[in-house]
């Protein structure tokens, strides 16, 4: 009973950490999106130099957050990990049982 709710808060915490990053990096692509799509070609000079200097700050280095350089943390992510653990246990209780056995 105890590993079943070890597992289960471990699996919420994973779910919410991923789900909440991959909402982060949506809302900065929604703003990135939002100051390209503003009437800036009718703006006067001024305003056009703060929106290029938004658009560079807010698109810097395309920071996300990764678990790897390749793997960005979202719900795909999420998925992937939950389908290798799934892997990695029925080979475990696979192994265990072929033991039992013999």
């Amino acid at each position: 009973m105890k590993i079943v709710m070890t597992v289960s808060n471990v699996t919420i915490e994973v779910f919410i950490f991923c789900y909440l990053f991959e909402l982060i990096d949506n809302k900065k692509e929604d703003v990135n999106f939002g100051l390209y799509s503003c009437n800036w070609t009718g703006m006067d000079m001024k305003f056009k130099r703060l929106l290029l200097m938004s658009m560079k700050m807010n698109n810097a280095n395309r920071l996300k957050l990764k678990a790897t350089p390749d793997v960005t943390i979202n719900r795909p992510f999420f998925a992937n990990v939950i389908h290798t653990c799934f892997k990695i246990v029925s080979v475990l209780i696979q192994t265990q049982s072929n033991e039992l056995l013999n």
